[in-house]
């Protein structure tokens, strides 16, 4: 089964008429269960990532920022 990695709060302000739209993400989700090129089960949120590996090569700074 295909595993699509989504959640709603994945969105980020762009200003409107932006050329990347962040409401195409949640619409493309909609629309492939719309197709039934895939069901709901395939979509899954993945966990908070470990630290450890982001720690060896970013600043705490940069982690803090990603996490939240």
């Amino acid at each position: 089964m295909l595993k699509i990695a989504y959640h709603s709060i994945y969105t980020h302000p762009l200003p409107e008429k932006h050329r990347f739209p962040m409401i195409k993400y949640e619409l493309l989700a909609k629309q492939l269960l719309y197709e039934e090129a895939c069901k709901e089960e395939s979509f899954f949120q993945p966990n908070i990532l470990d630290a450890t590996p982001i720690l060896a090569v970013h600043t705490k700074d940069y982690y803090k920022n990603l996490i939240y």
